[in-house]
């Protein structure tokens, strides 16, 4: 492209960009302004689909754009501490393998002096004693050389150890979701193409179900952030109670959640799906400063079966649409986008 053309095209998103934050009253700090950027800029669909849904559920804002940037960019504080770190360790073993090298020539040299002083005993020298004052003025800066690399190699190690322990710890911060502590979309989507290549492979099913609380931006309006967050977490940890063994569960986004159920069909997705929903169903929202109790929290769920050798965006936009289902008849229940659904239905007991 003419760099002129590219300045061009830089400028109209920019403008596209500025005029759609001011649609929608939104400032144009650094990550609302990025978001509207890529929205027009098409480089990021996922993006762009993620606004859309925020849009179209009058949830677009400045606290859904923050969250929505962590979701897509916040790890790139971690990618650059990891880099970091690698480098740090690089040094650090840098420094190892000097102090080695430093080691073995004090041996040589150490060896040297031995030898020298065994070929002055077998040729009869009789100057034992200066001898072996050379060979104890050797011994000991020996030893001295031993208690520093001994240190050298002690502070290295407590280094290293401690490289790995922030280094687990950024991987952790890496793929866990910081308000519920479940797992962030960035590992739903390592997971979602693992798990569709194990279970394509075994023959297995693989079912998703998508959840959304219903009603969440209401409650969060009417009883604030704090509260709505208290909930979020209520709803994570109740799912990741209601699933066992190598089930996945993830914070999609939002106040959407994801649960990847490896080895299960269609039937018995619904049928964990309707266990998580009414388990949820039976707890109370008090606020803690003062018991008030707050009502009840219910979940909407789209279940979708992937079809091997399926686009993974299209097996989550089938979950997605029966999630949409689910919120236009009513929410609180359970839907799928698949033909099978309404005999699915029909054996676990869900009415239609």
């Amino acid at each position: 492209m003419d760099p002129i053309d590219n300045i061009r095209q830089t400028r109209d998103l920019a403008q596209r960009a500025i005029a759609f934050l001011d649609g929608h009253e939104l400032a144009a700090d650094p990550r609302s302004y990025t978001l509207a950027y890529l929205y027009y800029a098409g480089t990021h669909p996922e993006v762009r689909t993620e606004i859309d849904h925020l849009i179209a559920a009058n949830a677009f804002n400045r606290r859904s754009c923050g969250r929505l940037y962590e979701t897509f960019f916040g790890l790139d504080a971690e990618a650059r501490a990891i880099r970091d770190a690698s480098g740090l360790i690089e040094r650090t073993l840098g420094r190892v393998l000097e102090a080695l090298d430093d080691a073995g020539k004090d041996v040589k040299s150490y060896g040297k002096v031995l030898e020298d002083f065994t070929g002055r005993v077998s040729g009869g020298d009789t100057d034992l004693r200066s001898a072996i004052e050379s060979i104890l003025a050797e011994t000991r800066k020996m030893e001295a050389r031993s208690v520093d690399l001994e240190r050298r190699f002690t502070d290295t190690t407590d280094e290293i150890v401690e490289l790995r322990r922030n280094l687990d710890e950024m991987r952790l911060a890496a793929t866990t979701d910081a308000l519920t502590g479940i797992a962030n979309r960035k590992m739903f989507d390592v997971r979602l193409k693992e798990y569709a290549d194990d279970c394509a492979r075994a023959g297995e099913p693989l079912t998703l179900l998508m959840a959304d609380v219903d009603h969440f931006k209401a409650f969060n309006d009417e009883h604030g952030h704090p509260v709505g967050d208290m909930v979020l977490r209520l709803v994570a940890r109740t799912i990741a109670e209601c699933v066992r063994g190598r089930d996945f569960v993830a914070r999609y986004g939002g106040e959407e959640f994801t649960v990847l159920l490896p080895h299960t069909g269609l039937e018995g997705a619904f049928a964990v799906a309707e266990n998580i929903r009414n388990t949820i169903a039976t707890k109370r929202i008090a606020r803690k400063s003062t018991g008030q109790t707050l009502g009840v929290v219910t979940l909407s769920f789209g279940v979708a079966q992937y079809k091997p050798g399926e686009v993974l965006e299209e097996f989550v936009a089938r979950a997605d649409t029966g999630l949409y289902q689910a919120k236009r008849h009513g929410r609180n229940r359970v839907e799928s986008a698949e033909a099978m659904a309404g005999e699915v239905r029909r054996a676990v007991g869900i009415r239609g």
